[in-house]
């Protein structure tokens, strides 16, 4: 797993939830957890475009090619001819050898078809929301919390 920021150990989390399932998770001890292809908001819990471009390479072969492949508005040096050569020879071996952090381990990206890792990821995450807000959101209290009986 990937944490993107520290963690704080003092921080108050909190989950908005209706009394029955509190009492549910207090006697069964388990977190109930939502497959994010559930929601019904279809774009929550997604990869992100951000996140298809960085991990399937496409930002950095683009970065490569017009830096590396692409013509010089400029005549160029020899050397400089040469050292685009080497970086993309560079860029070619360490294509080859890149991985992809999922939650499966980490996965040759050669053996990743990102557009369905795109599409299908939302049928492989399951969650369980929580936040760490100062204030209450009446929102989120008409969502998660029910109409009657609600806790957080």
């Amino acid at each position: 797993m990937e944490v993107i920021e520290p963690l704080n150990r003092k921080a108050e989390v909190q989950r908005y939830m209706d009394f029955s399932k509190f009492i549910h998770l207090l006697e069964s001890q388990q977190l109930f957890l939502s497959r994010v292809s559930s929601f019904e908001d279809k774009l929550e819990g997604g990869l992100t475009p951000y996140y298809y471009l960085m991990k399937s390479g496409m930002a950095e072969a683009l970065d490569h090619a017009i830096n590396s492949i692409w013509p010089s508005v400029t005549p160029q040096t020899e050397s400089e001819i040469k050292q685009k050569e080497q970086d993309t020879k560079r860029f070619q071996e360490k294509a080859k050898k890149r991985k992809v952090v999922t939650v499966f381990g980490d996965i040759p990206a050669i053996d990743i078809d990102f557009p369905t890792l795109y599409k299908q990821h939302k049928e492989w995450v399951d969650v369980s929301c929580w936040h760490s807000n100062e204030s209450e959101s009446m929102a989120m209290w008409k969502v998660y919390g029910g109409e009657t009986n609600s806790i957080l």
